[in-house]
C-alpha cells in the first residue's frame, strides 16, 4: 500500500510580494512557459479560391516576442501538442504576453499568399468582404491576430481591453481549455475567416490534471481479474505514472509504471470480498507531482452469498437510501427483529456500522428511519426474500426540513447477475393519480380518511404519498397497479388544506401531484349536553338553600 501524496509538499515556496500590491508570488527562480494546443476548428469559409478539401493550417506562437510554429490539416483538428519556451518567466517579470496568429496556406502557386484566419475577438469596423484574404501581412491585421498579457502576480489573465482578446473557457471535459475565436468579434457570415483555437497555459512544472474515469467492467465476481484503463495529460509533457484506489478510501492501493501524456495506462485487479467498490486513480509525473482524483466507476463484486454496500441518494421528498445486505447480515438483522428490547434501536446502530463500513456516516434520525422501514417490511418478508444471497432494499425517507418524518421501503433478492432493483430500459413513471376523494369539511382534532388510485404503464407495484397541506405527509405501503389506497390524518389547526397525493413505482419513478382536494378545518368547539347543564344548575341552587338554612341556624 502507497501513502497519498501531498501537492502541497511538491510546489514552491510562496513569498510575499515585494511591490506592495497584497499578492502572492510563486516564482523563485526562472520557469518554463508552455502552451497546450488541443483543437484549431474552421469556423467558415477561410479560403473561398482556389479550393482545398481541408485547411492546411499554419500556426505561430509568440511568448514574449519569441515565435514558435506548428502546422496541420483538417477543418477541425484535435492537436493536444506542447510547446515549451525555456526560462521564459523570470523572478522579476510581471507579465507575460502571448500572441497567436493563423495562416490556411495556399497551395499550387500562390505560395506568397496564404490567407489569414480571425482568431481574434478585436472588433474591426472597417473589414470588408476579403480584407484578410490572399495576405501574410499580419502587421496591419490586428483584428485577426489573438493577444493576451497573463498577469504573474494574479496568475490570471489581465482583463479584457483593446490589448488583450476576449476569451471563452470550454470545461465540459477533464481539462478546462481557453477558447479564441473570431466569432467572438460578432463576424458571423460567410466568408469572415472565422476560426477557433482550445489551449491552454502552464508555467513551471505543473501537476498532471486528473485522470479520465476509469474504464472497465461495472459487475464481477470474486476471485476474477479484471482489466482498468485511464489516461491524463501533463502540460510540462512529463510522463506519468498513475496511483489506483480500489477501495474508495482516498489511498494509493497500487502504482503503475510511467506513461506518456494522454497514452492509455491499463491495469488489472481482483478483489476477495463480495461488495460495492468504488475505483479511481490519481497522476503522478517524473517529477513527483501529483494530481486530483479522477471520478469514481462504481463496481459491484459478487460472491456466493451476496454482497454488501450502502449509497444514499436524493429524491423529490427527501433522500433515497438504497442497502445490500449479504445472507449474514440479512439474517442478523431478522434475529435483531425477533429478539426483545429495543428493537429499533439495535436495528439502528447495525444500519449505522454498515453504512460507515461503506464509507456513509448516517446520523441517528436517518438510521431510525431506516430501522423503522424494515420492521415494516417484516421478518417474514426478509426470511422469504433472503434466498441465501442476501436482500437488496431501497428506503425513501421523507424529510420535513431535513429531518426524517416517515419512510417506505421495498425489498428485492440479491441475484447471482446482480441486476436487482435495476429499472428495465422505457420503464415509465406511474400515471398522475386523480385528486383524493374524501372529506369537504371536517374539525379540528378528528381524523378523515381519503381514498387514491392510479395505474402503472410497466405494471409495477407502486405506493402512494399524501401531502395533507399542512406539512406532514403519509407514504402506503407498495401494492399492485390500480389497486385503491386510504389514509387518514388529522389537523390541529383551523383553516383551508390542500391534500393532493402522488404515486412512486418500485424503481423509484414518481408521478406528478394529483390535483388537490380542498379541505375546510374550523375548530372543534365542545359543547355541554342539556342534562349536565340541568344537573349543574340543581346542583349550585342546593348549595344556596344549604347556605340559606345554615346561616338561619346560626342566627338564631
Amino acid at each position: 500500500m502507497v501513502a497519498p501524496l501531498s501537492q502541497s509538499h511538491l510546489v514552491d515556496t510562496i513569498s510575499s510580494d515585494d511591490h506592495g500590491t497584497g499578492l502572492l508570488k510563486s516564482f523563485s527562480s526562472d520557469k518554463d512557459f508552455s502552451i497546450t494546443i488541443h483543437r484549431i476548428k474552421q469556423e467558415d469559409e477561410i479560403d473561398p479560391w482556389p479550393h482545398s478539401d481541408s485547411p492546411e493550417w499554419h500556426l505561430n506562437m509568440y511568448v514574449n516576442g519569441v515565435k514558435k510554429t506548428f502546422e496541420c490539416v483538417g477543418g477541425d483538428v484535435i492537436v493536444d501538442k506542447i510547446f515549451t519556451w525555456d526560462d521564459a518567466v523570470t523572478e522579476d517579470m510581471k507579465f507575460v504576453e502571448v500572441k497567436m496568429e493563423l495562416l490556411d496556406k495556399d497551395s499550387g502557386g500562390w505560395p506568397d499568399e496564404d490567407d489569414i484566419a480571425d482568431i481574434s475577438a478585436y472588433v474591426d469596423d472597417n473589414y470588408h468582404d476579403g480584407d484578410y484574404d490572399n495576405t501574410a501581412d499580419f502587421d496591419g491585421h490586428r483584428p485577426v491576430v489573438f493577444k493576451r498579457f497573463y498577469n504573474l502576480f494574479k496568475m490570471d489573465w489581465e482583463d479584457v481591453d483593446e490589448n488583450n482578446d476576449y476569451l471563452e473557457e470550454d470545461d465540459q471535459s477533464v481539462l478546462c481549455w481557453y477558447i479564441t475565436s473570431g466569432n467572438f468579434d460578432g463576424s458571423t457570415t460567410v466568408d469572415e475567416n472565422d476560426a477557433s483555437i482550445w489551449f491552454n497555459i502552464s508555467i513551471g512544472d505543473t501537476p498532471p490534471y486528473p485522470p479520465e474515469k476509469p474504464v472497465g467492467v461495472t459487475k464481477g465476481w470474486i476471485g476474477e481479474i479484471y482489466t482498468f484503463s485511464t489516461k491524463s495529460y501533463d502540460g510540462d509533457g512529463d510522463r506519468i505514472q498513475y496511483g489506483w484506489d480500489w477501495d474508495d478510501d482516498g489511498v494509493i492501493d497500487e502504482l503503475t509504471g510511467y506513461y506518456n501524456p494522454w497514452e492509455t495506462a491499463t491495469v488489472s485487479h481482483s478483489w476477495d470480498v463480495a461488495r460495492i467498490y468504488y475505483v479511481k486513480a490519481v497522476a503522478i509525473d517524473e517529477k513527483g507531482m501529483i494530481s486530483g482524483w479522477s471520478d469514481t466507476l462504481k463496481v459491484e463484486i459478487n460472491g456466493p452469498y451476496g454482497k454488501s454496500g450502502f449509497e444514499v441518494d436524493e429524491w423529490s421528498l427527501g433522500h433515497v437510501y438504497s442497502m445490500y445486505f449479504d445472507h449474514f447480515q440479512t439474517q442478523e438483522i431478522i434475529n435483531i427483529m425477533r429478539g426483545s428490547g429495543n428493537i429499533i434501536t439495535a436495528l439502528a446502530v447495525l444500519i449505522s456500522a454498515i453504512a460507515a463500513a461503506s464509507g456513509i456516516p448516517l446520523d441517528l434520525s436517518a438510521s431510525i428511519a431506516i430501522a423503522t422501514a424494515l420492521l415494516r417490511l417484516g421478518v417474514e418478508i426478509l426470511n422469504i426474500m433472503d434466498r441465501g444471497m442476501g436482500v437488496y432494499i431501497r428506503v425513501y425517507i421523507i424529510e420535513i426540513h431535513g429531518i426524517p418524518a416517515n419512510a417506505i421501503g421495498y425489498i428485492w433478492s440479491q441475484s447471482l447477475n446482480g441486476d436487482e432493483g435495476v429499472s428495465p430500459e422505457n420503464n415509465v413513471a406511474p400515471l398522475t393519480p386523480e385528486k383524493p376523494i374524501g372529506a369537504g369539511r371536517g374539525k379540528t382534532g378528528v381524523d378523515y380518511t381519503y381514498s387514491a388510485v392510479t395505474m402503472d404503464p410497466d405494471d409495477d407495484e407502486i405506493a402512494y404519498i399524501f401531502n395533507w397541506g399542512d406539512g406532514n405527509y403519509s407514504c402506503t405501503e407498495f401494492i399492485a397497479s390500480g389497486e385503491k389506497i386510504v389514509s387518514s390524518h388529522n389537523w390541529s389547526e383551523k383553516g383551508y388544506y390542500a391534500v393532493s397525493v402522488k404515486a412512486i413505482d418500485k424503481f423509484g419513478h414518481e408521478s406528478n401531484w394529483s390535483e388537490p382536494s380542498i379541505l375546510h378545518i374550523v375548530k372543534n368547539i365542545a359543547r355541554v349536553k342539556p342534562s349536565s347543564v340541568y344537573n349543574i344548575l340543581r346542583g349550585f341552587i342546593n348549595d344556596l338553600i344549604f347556605v340559606y338554612k345554615l346561616t338561619r341556624v346560626s342566627g338564631e
